[in-house]
């Protein structure tokens, strides 16, 4: 009796594994010619898309890369990789995001999922080899596990440039840390407004106004790369003056180095020319030195061509 039973496990694990092949690949035959097709109605969606989330976003005031986070954790939500009620209320909200236009960009891929749970996107990688299209879900999936492993002993949850992050309405709703988020005042405007459309409490979150774009003088100076080499030409001309007492600088070395100065700028004014297109020679410093052994030769023994 015992071994029938057995048997008869074996043979259901068979069949649903019969079963999970023959979905698999009915899914693909249908998703193949499927996405075919919905390629301009995908063109469409994706406009779509980039309208809300540029155009709508200008409109409120919000950087166009707010919702790049939100938009993958729905997307994580819908293929079942992390559930998040609160990215999924949100999304419903915001003005400046559709679900429906991300719903015909990823239908194809969803009924594929539905079918034979394949998932193509959105996929999760190892840390470190993140690319552009499963960077949200990896790192999300990541520091999940690491607030998660954190949240009991840890005092206060922030989050630096929340944008429409969800973490406090859902991972860390019912702990007991202080939550934070920082971000631009007209983020902050939105996204309270939003959750507020959804019915996602967000009493629990002390929000501080915040713009980490804006710089003053002296960081927007050490920022530019060329300031770089100023502050070294600077020293050499400083150390040029102490090792000559000064007279590097008087009237016959400031003549001195003017003419040696006009040389070499007509020489890096071509140079400048050719970096600014993109390329480089390197023939510049043989080119000099040909030069200047050219002319001390017809000083010497007088110009060739008539010109003696």
């Amino acid at each position: 009796m015992h071994f029938k039973l057995v048997w008869v496990k074996i043979a259901a694990l068979k069949q649903c594994h019969q079963r999970g092949q023959l979905l698999a690949i009915l899914g693909w035959i249908i998703y193949i010619p499927l996405q075919i097709l919905f390629v301009p109605i995908s063109i469409v969606g994706g406009l779509v898309a980039a309208y809300k989330q540029v155009w709508a976003s200008k409109k409120f005031g919000v950087s166009s890369t707010a919702t790049k986070v939100l938009e993958g954790r729905l997307h994580m939500h819908w293929f079942g990789l992390r559930e998040d009620q609160a990215t999924d209320k949100l999304s419903k909200a915001l003005p400046n995001f559709s679900r429906t236009a991300h719903r015909v960009l990823l239908f194809p891929m969803y009924l594929l999922y539905k079918l034979s749970k394949t998932r193509l996107y959105p996929v999760i990688v190892a840390q470190g080899d993140e690319g552009l299209i499963n960077m949200v879900p990896s790192r999300t999936v990541h520091f999940d596990e690491l607030i998660s492993s954190r949240k009991d002993s840890a005092v206060q949850f922030v989050a630096l440039g929340a944008g429409f992050d969800t973490r406090s309405y859902g991972l860390l709703k019912d702990s007991n840390l202080k939550l934070f988020e920082l971000d631009q005042a007209s983020t902050q405007q939105l996204k309270i407004q939003s959750l507020r459309r959804a019915s996602v409490d967000c009493s629990a979150v002390t929000f501080v106004e915040a713009d980490f774009s804006k710089e003053n003088w002296f960081q927007r100076t050490v920022r530019r790369p060329e300031i770089g080499a100023f502050i070294v030409m600077m020293i050499i001309i400083v150390a040029l003056a102490i090792a000559s007492n000064g007279k590097a600088f008087n009237a016959l070395g400031l003549k001195n180095n003017i003419a040696i100065i006009a040389q070499l700028g007509i020489i890096a004014t071509g140079a400048a020319l050719l970096m600014i297109a993109g390329e480089f020679d390197l023939s510049i410093g043989p080119m000099i030195a040909f030069a200047g052994m050219s002319i001390a030769i017809m000083m010497k023994w007088g110009l060739p061509f008539g010109l003696g």
